[in-house]
């Protein structure tokens, strides 16, 4: 009986065959989208300047004060000005890539892990278990994200630790649900129920099976969650409750220069626009990669 369960070579070959045309043809889609071109370009800017911020602008030098350069605007010497402690603007926002991106990039990651595996539960068993996870989840939307963050800041305490573990707990709920239903609509497949006769385990039928197929909904989810990360904890480091001074962080950076609007607003202007092209660019990125995942889609 189990002969006949079994795949041959040729089989395995066409599988992996058939995988790697599908890469290609979404590759292809994802290439003929111009915005999701730009946003993966400004995009891979920011992830470069994040890896080579001790290059570019080293640390020390967005944090050293100097009172006789206070408020200069634009120059040869400081390409973004200075602010009102005389630091320089540029390796400030340098290094604020650096934190915003780490930020984004590990809450999206780290509460997709928690979602996948609470997600799973729910879809897959069902009943019970179903019923607890999705009840205490509704529990969690019933607030809006912000002030979940801002919640639970304020009970530990604003720090760049604490700013991550507000931020996963904020977006880990709808991501469960995201995973819920992905598994509802994929769990009834027949190859599902093959590998279920084949006596796989529930761990390699959710991981192996279930899971890769809703891999584009999955990818443009976290791709979408990254520019909303990057723009709650800057609103939250703008109100003073996410990352604490001196360290650099775009949000934080608009909040100190918000007295200095008519002074000098570029201190405004560049973490701002760098806040906006971060986000933007995830946003652009993601709608790119839906649409290349899209069956549907004509050429």
């Amino acid at each position: 009986m189990k002969k006949n369960l079994l795949i041959n070579i040729d089989d395995v070959s066409g599988i992996k065959a058939d995988k790697e045309s599908h890469a290609k043809e979404i590759w292809r889609r994802l290439r003929k989208n111009k915005t999701a071109m730009a946003g993966m370009l400004i995009l891979g800017i920011f992830v470069l300047v994040a890896l080579f911020a001790d290059v570019i602008a080293p640390y020390e030098t967005a944090v050293a004060q100097d009172s006789s350069m206070r408020l200069q605007p634009p120059s040869a010497e400081h390409f973004f000005g200075t602010d009102r402690l005389g630091r320089d603007v540029f390796a400030r926002v340098v290094q604020g890539a650096r934190v915003s991106l780490s930020i984004g990039l590990f809450t999206s990651l780290g509460s997709l892990i928690i979602a996948v595996i609470f997600g799973s539960l729910a879809g897959y068993y069902g009943g019970k278990t179903e019923t607890l996870i999705l009840r205490i989840v509704d529990v969690f939307m019933c607030i809006p994200s912000i002030l979940l963050s801002l919640a639970v800041v304020a009970a530990l305490g604003p720090n760049m630790i604490n700013l991550l573990i507000a931020m996963m707990i904020s977006a880990v709920p709808g991501k469960i649900r995201l995973i819920h239903s992905v598994i509802l609509s994929v769990g009834d497949q027949e190859y599902v129920d093959a590998a279920r006769v084949y006596g796989c385990s529930d761990a390699r039928i959710i991981f192996k099976y279930i899971l890769p197929n809703a891999l584009g909904v999955i990818i443009v989810d976290t791709t979408m969650g990254i520019a909303g990360t990057i723009l709650g904890a800057a609103s939250l480091s703008f109100i003073g409750m996410g990352i604490q001074p001196p360290a650099p962080e775009w949000g934080s950076m608009l909040s100190e220069a918000s007295e200095f609007l008519r002074r000098a607003p570029y201190l405004l202007v560049f973490p701002g626009v760098s806040i906006l092209l971060s986000a933007m660019s995830c946003n652009l990125l993601g709608d790119g990669i839906r649409d290349a995942f899209d069956p549907k889609l004509k050429d």
